[in-house]
């Protein structure tokens, strides 16, 4: 996995000191070794007198080889199969759960592929059993989404063609001045 941790030799280390003595530019001398400044302060940061080579030392000394193998917990397993079924991109997934996406395609691969099979044959489950129990709101949807768009019991009467309460009211209202004392006061109005 990658190619191993640069270890500077102790010749390279005596060079380094001899181009700072010689005042050479840091620049320059890690062009001299092929590398990047960056990679030049990080690991002849004592010889570049950055820091002090007692520093250096107990750096070495305290740190600890990285032997410690990632371990996805079960909440960011579900957390990734969601944002999978969810069709999420694999960065944005990484970023959620905090990993690189190489630890995403690693530890997670099948979270990815069953996400959004999984996820999808979930909330059809919930639909119908929410359907089934009398929630006609679900029921529709879960008609709809298999293509069985057929007329569902207790639907809403609008829906049918009927008239609902209001509707019906509305239309009764209209000519109930008739035969009563206000027929005269109300002008008579025509139902729609």
């Amino acid at each position: 996995m990658g190619r191993p941790a640069y270890q500077p030799t102790d010749e390279q280390r005596a060079q380094v000191t001899g181009w700072m003595q010689a005042k050479v530019s840091i620049e320059e001398i890690a062009r001299r070794l092929d590398m990047t400044p960056k990679t030049l302060r990080k690991h002849f940061a004592a010889e570049l007198v950055l820091i002090s080579v007692e520093t250096v030392k107990t750096a070495l000394e305290s740190a600890r080889p990285r032997t410690e193998v990632y371990q996805p917990t079960s909440e960011q397993r579900e957390q990734a199969l969601i944002l999978a079924g969810a069709k999420l991109s694999r960065p944005e997934i990484a970023r959620k759960l905090g990993v690189t996406v190489e630890v995403l395609e690693e530890h997670f691969a099948e979270e990815l592929a069953q996400g959004p099979v999984k996820c999808k044959a979930d909330i059809i489950s919930s639909m119908f059993y929410a359907g089934k129990g009398g929630n006609v709101a679900a029921a529709k949807v879960y008609l709809i989404f298999n293509g069985q768009e057929e007329e569902v019991p207790g639907q809403q009467p609008a829906a049918a063609g009927m008239l609902g309460k209001k509707e019906a009211a509305n239309i009764a209202a209209q000519g109930a001045q008739s035969g009563t004392p206000w027929d005269e006061l109300v002008p008579s109005s025509k139902p729609n």
